[in-house]
């Protein structure tokens, strides 16, 4: 019988993939705090040696995964190392807690193909959500997305010249590495790229605010407002989302509003027995 599984055919070994928020221990829900505990073995990919050392603390195997990042390889590459090592350790009979910055589900390569990989062979699979970057930005800046938002990664967004919609508002991710297909920390974006693209759709005048979650409880939120026209000068980091609120408004359809009037109509003529 092979070592990864039981008696009765299924495997042993299981994956848990958890977010760590983006606050040190304040954005982590306790069923998480449960998972990383209970794992035989922990690998973490975290941003803030703060975060790093109380991993450690909660389970004695934790090991970072973060070197595989800042590694000269293209991002991709550098992924599915991080996935391999993931996978190879779950196909050793382990149980397996991969803790991750953010929400584990929010632009994170390794949590999904991990997931995936190992669920179609078989293993238990779970993850369990954190507070991302996106819900620190609507938060802090006060900003409800009723109306529509955008999520895209920078260099997604220009590279497969998708199209905007003013309508609705807008948050870029990894604006800090945009353009750059390797994890080098001294390259200077080419954020005039992505501001050219950005004012086809919103124009020059639009304004831009530039947010940095706040990691450590002392720390504030960075909340810088520029027109887009000035957005290219601006530093960014690999932290750095870029909000844009609509700028236009898209007015109801006079025909959807009658139908939907009509339908409720006739909802309630149907529940009083008429």
């Amino acid at each position: 019988m092979r070592r990864d599984e039981q008696s009765n055919g299924v495997r042993q070994g299981s994956l848990t993939v958890v977010g760590t928020g983006l606050g040190f221990r304040r954005h982590l829900i306790p069923l998480a705090e449960s998972a990383i505990r209970a794992a035989d073995k922990v690998l973490f990919q975290v941003g803030d040696a703060a975060t790093a050392a109380w991993l450690r603390a909660l389970n004695s195997t934790a090991e970072s995964l973060s070197q595989e990042v800042v590694k000269p390889l293209p991002k991709y590459v550098a992924y599915e190392t991080i996935v391999e090592r993931i996978v190879s350790s779950v196909r050793a009979g382990l149980n397996v807690c991969f803790a991750t910055y953010g929400h584990p589900g929010m632009l994170q390569h390794a949590s999904h193909r991990s997931l995936d990989i190992l669920g179609n062979e078989g293993y238990r699979t779970v993850m369990l959500p954190g507070i991302s970057a996106l819900d620190c930005l609507l938060a802090d800046l006060r900003v409800d997305i009723a109306g529509g938002c955008q999520v895209l990664d920078a260099s997604v967004l220009v590279t497969s010249r998708k199209p905007l919609d003013p309508s609705s508002a807008l948050v870029l991710f990894q604006a800090g590495i945009f353009g750059n297909p390797y994890y080098q920390r001294d390259e200077t974006p080419r954020l005039d790229l992505l501001a050219e693209y950005l004012r086809a759709f919103y124009g020059k005048d639009a304004e831009v605010i530039l947010y940095e979650a706040p990691v450590l409880p002392v720390w504030e939120p960075r909340i810088q407002r520029v027109p887009l026209s000035d957005f290219e000068r601006c530093p960014v980091s690999e932290r750095t989302l870029v909000y844009l609120a609509s700028v236009t408004e898209r007015p109801p359809s006079v025909v959807t509003l009658a139908e939907m009037g009509a339908a409720l109509a006739s909802c309630r003529r149907g529940g009083s027995g008429e």
